[in-house]
């Protein structure tokens, strides 16, 4: 495992996998929605990338639709 010695990184790290945790414990409650929420948040990530959005704004439209 690889050490993050930049503090605002280890934040981003481990507040993405408190969302990804998050998800993976509500989704299964319907299996028809099951993986709904990580493929819309990758295909967002895909267009906000080819709009050269900010590195930032990428992060914060992945993270909102994970959670939407």
């Amino acid at each position: 495992m690889e050490h993050i010695t930049n503090p605002l990184e280890s934040i981003h790290i481990h507040f993405d996998g408190f969302i990804n945790a998050s998800v993976k414990a509500i989704e299964p409650r319907d299996p028809t929605t099951s993986g709904h929420s990580s493929r819309v948040a990758r295909l967002t990530i895909t267009l906000a990338e080819t709009l050269h959005q900010l590195e930032t704004d990428v992060f914060h439209q992945y993270v909102s639709q994970q959670i939407t």
